[in-house]
């Protein structure tokens, strides 16, 4: 069973890529990358109510929705910052720069959020180990670009 979600994993992670080359000639088409990123949110919000509607998710209560901490609001913020960056990055660095950039902030923020447990997440602390993969990824990024 969790050959399913890996290649779910897999599936998920070929997104990010050609989302940021069609949002690109998105934003050729339309001139602005705030337009072009608008534009993709607002799809990607009818697919997810879609989405919901179909699995049968349950619609929220106001009640839950206010007793979220401050925090859990800003995550649609990060998801702007990441639409917005990868679309104005992929027109001019390509895709495989763009990703594996994004693979080395990733780990970075990754292992800092794992080592203090940030957002209730379990703690898994700093180790060499880590710190070598994510030289390795970074060092990988820096090689795509140069070549």
């Amino acid at each position: 069973m969790r050959w399913i979600y890996l290649a779910l994993g897999i599936a998920a992670g070929a997104c990010l890529p050609t989302q940021a080359a069609v949002n690109a000639q998105l934003r050729m088409a339309v001139g602005s990358p705030g337009a072009a990123a608008a534009i993709s949110f607002g799809i990607g919000t009818v697919v997810l109510a879609l989405y919901t509607v179909i699995s049968g998710g349950a619609t929220p209560a106001w009640s839950s929705i206010q007793t979220a901490p401050w925090w859990t609001w800003i995550g649609g913020a990060f998801g702007a910052a990441y639409v917005i960056s990868a679309l104005v990055i992929a027109q001019r660095l390509g895709t495989m720069v763009l990703v594996g950039a994004l693979i080395a902030g990733q780990m970075l923020a990754s292992m800092a959020l794992d080592h203090v447990g940030a957002f209730g997440l379990p703690v898994h602390p700093v180790t060499w180990q880590r710190i070598a993969g994510a030289l390795l990824v970074a060092t990988g990024a820096l090689l795509i670009r140069s070549f």
